[in-house]
């Protein structure tokens, strides 16, 4: 055997790319989700919109005692600015595929090797969540995470809540093995959640990215959405297969003069945004 060759390095199969900015008490039970993965061929890239000292140094902490492979990317806090620091990533990240999520979620062991066994070019693979209520994101800890009581018990905790209108999109904690119920319960097209999404890394730079001109909560997921689809991109939901559980917190409203930015790349067509990840000459 040819030791250099043994020796060469391999890249990623995924580059999961998660937004973070202070959020080391989510990230603490995300990372622990990502341990349990079934599908193990991934580095973790994590695009830092600016933490504060105190949140870096609790986030290297968390990451020095893990085993998993990360990349850091952080940029100062001048304000939101979500899509430019994620777009940064998708530079720095190292795999063809792509998952992007945010920290302020749960996946289901087998959500990343769904992903990646349903990857097609020219598709975007949308994973679907459940809302957890306030109640129920207070009892979960990394430990139950990591002995499987979430996606064990826990399960069952969550369809109750929901019938009692607390946790929202219940029913998608149920996961489904059976190859024709999956096709049939995923014959209707929905859109990206921002939190959960992947494809591959082509398809996004064909429409150069997120939109960097939008700084505030909302907007940038719809308007890649709908760049994607314009550029003949499809999108595929994987319900009850990708699964994600999202931690509760407040929900911040959409500045309206953001959303404008959504309908006027719509109006116009715009499928490669100026503002993604190739700059115009005088852009920051």
């Amino acid at each position: 055997m040819d030791i250099l060759a043994s020796n060469k390095y391999k890249m990623p199969s995924i580059s999961l790319i998660l937004s973070f900015y202070n959020q080391t008490g989510p990230f603490e039970l995300l990372l622990a989700s990502l341990e349990q993965q079934s599908f193990k061929d991934f580095e973790v890239v994590i695009a830092d919109d600016g933490s504060s000292k105190e949140s870096v140094e609790r986030l290297n902490s968390l990451i020095d005692r893990s085993k998993l492979k990360f990349k850091y990317i952080r940029q100062e806090d001048k304000g939101h600015r979500k899509s430019r620091i994620l777009n940064k990533a998708i530079l720095e990240s190292e795999a063809e595929y792509l998952m992007i999520i945010d920290p302020d979620c749960i996946l289901h062991p087998r959500c990343m090797e769904e992903h990646f066994r349903y990857r097609e070019k020219k598709v975007v693979i949308a994973g679907r969540r459940v809302d957890l209520s306030p109640e129920l994101s207070t009892r979960i800890s990394p430990e139950l995470i990591h002995n499987g009581w979430v996606w064990g018990k826990f399960v069952k905790t969550i369809l109750l809540d929901g019938l009692r209108n607390r946790t929202k999109h219940a029913e998608n904690a149920i996961y489904i093995r059976n190859r024709l119920v999956r096709s049939r319960l995923n014959r209707k097209e929905k859109g990206i959640l921002g939190s959960h999404f992947s494809l591959y890394r082509k398809d996004i730079m064909d429409v150069n990215g997120f939109d960097e001109r939008f700084t505030s909560y909302a907007g940038e997921d719809t308007d890649l959405d709908n760049r994607l689809r314009r550029n003949g991109v499809k999108i595929k939901s994987l319900k009850h297969i990708a699964i994600q559980y999202h931690i509760y917190h407040p929900i911040s409203t959409a500045n309206q003069s953001i959303m404008e930015v959504v309908e006027s790349n719509n109006s116009e067509g715009i499928t490669f945004t100026p503002y993604g990840i190739a700059k115009n000459e005088g852009q920051e």
